[in-house]
């Protein structure tokens, strides 16, 4: 049997690391972009101790920069014809109000438009596979949030919480309509809440304050193996073969936020995005 290609973002630690640990127990090619190639070298390794035998591609790709991801994805293009598995794990949250280099609120540009724009430039890949699967880590912290249309990058009033909770909206509201885009394909789209994680993800670029609530929350986390197994689910499961649009936790469909589901919101999100990531709306999906 032809192993599956899988595509983890985020995959050096916490959730990322143990979906791609157990894809390398299924003898799946894993496709991971990390930030450096230190990070890569050592995600390898580590996987490489568990698995000898596993097969592994590590890139390097900061999700923050467009150009970083325009490289990435043509590399992967290049190599590959094939894509079964796309899982958007990473993410980011910081403390303070921090620019990329394309003018982009960090946390907006992490969690929202590297998935846009990367999905964007592996539809074609996806498509070619009998049964491509994308996948988008969400959280529950998306039913707190709101679109803040007139102030997306938050000026005005910049705060941590309310940074990631608009991203994870804006997540949630782009898996379904990308679902609904895509429904006519043999690609699914779905997401998940993998719950409170014991993790390294909130003290990393936060502030003492910020560092210290994470560490005491954490505590009462799930571990990332846990928690990995709702992604390995949606990865694997022939259950959720023909299963686009929905939301699950702990291997259940769940209901999201009202607001998710606004379509208005979906369309007027989707254009932003387009526009934000330079892609004419009629073309998402479409690559030379």
């Amino acid at each position: 049997m032809v192993p599956k290609t899988c595509l983890v973002t985020g995959a050096s630690s916490g959730i990322g690391f143990q979906m791609a640990l157990k894809l390398s127990s299924y003898k799946c090619l894993l496709l991971l972009p990390c930030r450096t190639t230190e990070k890569a070298q050592e995600t390898e390794r580590r996987i490489k101790a568990v698995y000898p035998y596993a097969l592994i591609q590590t890139y390097v790709c900061d999700l923050s920069e467009q150009s970083s991801i325009h490289t990435f994805c043509e590399q992967i293009i290049k190599e590959h014809h094939r894509l079964d598995v796309l899982i958007h794990n990473a993410g980011c949250v910081s403390s303070t109000l921090q620019w990329t280099s394309d003018g982009i609120e960090l946390q907006f540009a992490v969690n929202q438009l590297a998935p846009f724009l990367m999905n964007h430039m592996l539809l074609p890949l996806l498509n070619a596979s009998e049964n491509g699967r994308i996948i988008h880590v969400n959280s529950r912290a998306h039913a707190r949030g709101t679109l803040y249309f007139d102030d997306l990058f938050l000026q005005q009033k910049y705060a941590l919480s309310k940074a990631y909770n608009q991203s994870k909206l804006a997540n949630m509201l782009y898996t379904y309509r990308l679902a609904d885009i895509l429904s006519s394909t043999n690609v699914t789209v779905n997401a998940f809440h993998p719950g409170l994680v014991n993790t390294d993800f909130g003290v990393k670029n936060v502030n003492a304050v910020h560092k210290f609530m994470w560490q005491l929350m954490r505590i009462l986390g799930r571990t990332p193996h846990q928690a990995a197994e709702d992604g390995l689910y949606l990865a694997l499961s022939p259950d959720v073969k023909h299963i686009t649009g929905k939301y699950y936790h702990r291997q259940q469909q769940i209901v999201s936020s009202t607001k998710s589901l606004n379509r208005l919101w979906q369309q007027k999100l989707w254009n932003i995005c387009a526009k934000m990531t330079h892609i004419p709306s009629i073309e998402y999906g479409q690559v030379p």
